[in-house]
């Protein structure tokens, strides 16, 4: 399937990670998964502080590989989080802190999934 695009790999995969996190937050503070409601809300939320206005198909798909991967990590790695350092792993402006060795796994793990799915042009 080809992939809509005006977001480049590494933002994608940003966006992306953004999503992730927020779940596996979500998941770890109320037992649920974000709602659609909320993925929506945070995905405009990133994409008005980068000033992008993406496909609207490129934001379905990215909503709905982030449960996905979420899963996946947490299934995987479910004491990968340091709970107390949560709120550690933004920096200003909604964005996650790549400096963090958990971020930055995650962060990798989006991209694959990206390049996995096609997405990777």
């Amino acid at each position: 399937m080809e992939f809509p695009s005006n977001l480049d790999l590494d933002t994608r995969a940003r966006l992306l990670s953004y999503l992730v996190v927020s779940h596996l937050v979500s998941k770890r503070l109320t037992g649920d998964w974000l709602s659609a409601q909320h993925v929506v809300e945070s995905m405009r939320l990133w994409l008005a502080k980068i000033g992008d206005d993406s496909d609207w198909l490129q934001r379905i798909l990215l909503a709905s590989y982030s449960k996905d991967v979420a899963k996946i990590i947490a299934a995987r790695s479910p004491n990968k989080f340091d709970w107390e350092r949560v709120p550690f792993l933004f920096c200003e402006d909604l964005r996650l802190d790549l400096q963090s060795p958990v971020v930055h796994d995650i962060y990798f793990e989006c991209f694959h999934h990206l390049v996995k799915k096609g997405c990777g042009e």
